[in-house]
Order: structure tokens, then C-alpha cells, then sequence
């Protein structure tokens, strides 16, 4: 009976959620992004859980010749001190009940905001149009590299994650963590 009444809250709270996300593409003069709607409603969820702060969405997606996703990364937060980033990676299927994430996904999700840290790390910004929505993270990556001591490597997506967090590793001296926040 707990795990019927448990299904149904969360079936609420997932469709409450869709909603958000609707309406907020549909108060876009031409028209939100889904993912990008949702990424700054969860970005938002955890500002006010205090586990990030002074976050923002920009998403960059970057593909190789053949479609396939190589780097990406839809927000990030970065601490005063430049010692702290947080990056966010959304999974975004839009459906209208929640889908089960596999390990596949959330290895492929920490893979490429792996790829888009270490991009960011070598100027990717010298590669980019300053008008771009990443630009900013990007030349910020390129220019306090060195002051980075941890990267908090946030997985936001609206299905039900049944994988463990990637574990933690290290880049350059520079601690990466993992952090699944499913529905």
C-alpha cells in the first residue's frame, strides 16, 4: 500500500512538473526548449535545497560527424573563490509518466560533461562565437583552471534513475564528483 501511495505522489509531482515545463516553453516568445525549461526549474529545486547557488542554465551541445553527442552540458555554478563548479547535464525525455534511466545513460551523461570540462579546460573558448550562451563558461574554464580544487558534475533528468552515481576521479588535480537527481 506505501509503495501504490508512493507511485502516485511521485506520478504527481512528475506530471506537476511537466506542466511547469510546458508553460513556461509556451510563455517563450518563440517558443522554450523543453530541456532547457526543465534544466532551470531542477537548477532552481536545488538552489533553494542549498546545494548549489548562483547557478545558470546555458547549454552547449557539441556532436561529431556522424551525430553522435561528444561533449555536453546544459548549466553550471561556479563558487567567488573560482575553487568550486558545479556542472549540470540533463537527461530530458518529456514523456507523459516518468522513464526508467539506465547506467548506459548516466555513463553516456557523465561521459560528455566529462568531455565538455576538459574541452573547457584547453580554450575551448577560442573555438566559439562570444555570442554563443556557453561563452562565458567557457572563458571563464580557460582562464581559472588553475584555482579549480573540485567539479560537481550534477545528472538531472525526469525519469527514474536505477543506476548508482559514476564514481568520483581526477582531473588535472581537480576532484569530479557525480550526482544522479532523478524524478
Amino acid at each position: 500500500m506505501a509503495e501504490a501511495t508512493e507511485n502516485l505522489e511521485l506520478n504527481k509531482f512528475y506530471t506537476n512538473l511537466r506542466q511547469e515545463v510546458l508553460a513556461a516553453v509556451n510563455s517563450e516568445e518563440e517558443g522554450g526548449i523543453q530541456e532547457e525549461e526543465f534544466t532551470e526549474l531542477v537548477i532552481n529545486y536545488l538552489e533553494e535545497a542549498g546545494e548549489t547557488e548562483n547557478a545558470r542554465e546555458c547549454r552547449d551541445i557539441k556532436e561529431d560527424k556522424l551525430g553522435r553527442k561528444v561533449h555536453k552540458v546544459n548549466g553550471y555554478a561556479l563558487s567567488e573563490n573560482h575553487e568550486n563548479l558545479d556542472l549540470f547535464i540533463t537527461i530530458y525525455n518529456g514523456k507523459d509518466l516518468p522513464e526508467k534511466i539506465y547506467k548506459e545513460d548516466i555513463t553516456s551523461a557523465s561521459n560528455q560533461s566529462l568531455k565538455f570540462l576538459k574541452t573547457g579546460l584547453n580554450k575551448y573558448y577560442e573555438d566559439i562565437e562570444e555570442s554563443s550562451p556557453v561563452f562565458d563558461l567557457a572563458k571563464t574554464l580557460g582562464q581559472v583552471q588553475h584555482e579549480l580544487i573540485r567539479v560537481n558534475i550534477f545528472i538531472l533528468t525526469d525519469g527514474l534513475s536505477i543506476s548508482e552515481s559514476p564514481k568520483e576521479t581526477i582531473y588535472r588535480d581537480i576532484l569530479i564528483t557525480f550526482q544522479i537527481r532523478d524524478i
